[in-house]
């Protein structure tokens, strides 16, 4: 994978549920982390899909992808664990608290 590889290079095997889940978490991060930025200048986001996008290309299950979408979620945006969960599900929940 490239570093340029964008999140939806890599969604095509996922099913039509999965895919929602996946977007609807792209859409929280973005919510979650509106207006920060990386020490490069580039939206907290960017990095956000990026690490989807690795996870995705490995092969990873939507779980692990939306968690790499949600992995600052907890530590930088304050929502808790419960809220995660109550979103996507425990084992999602779990993952982001883990990371």
């Amino acid at each position: 994978m490239k570093y340029e590889d964008r999140l939806e290079d890599h969604l095509e095997r996922f099913l039509p549920e999965d895919l929602e889940r996946i977007h609807a978490a792209r859409t929280w991060a973005a919510v979650l982390h509106e207006g920060e930025l990386r020490a490069s200048g580039e939206p907290e986001v960017t990095h956000l899909e990026r690490t989807a996008a690795i996870l995705a290309g490995m092969g990873m299950d939507a779980d692990s992808v939306i968690a790499g979408l949600l992995h600052h979620a907890m530590e930088e945006c304050k929502t808790t664990r419960p809220n995660v969960d109550e979103r996507f599900g425990p084992r999602v929940a779990e993952l982001v608290d883990e990371l």
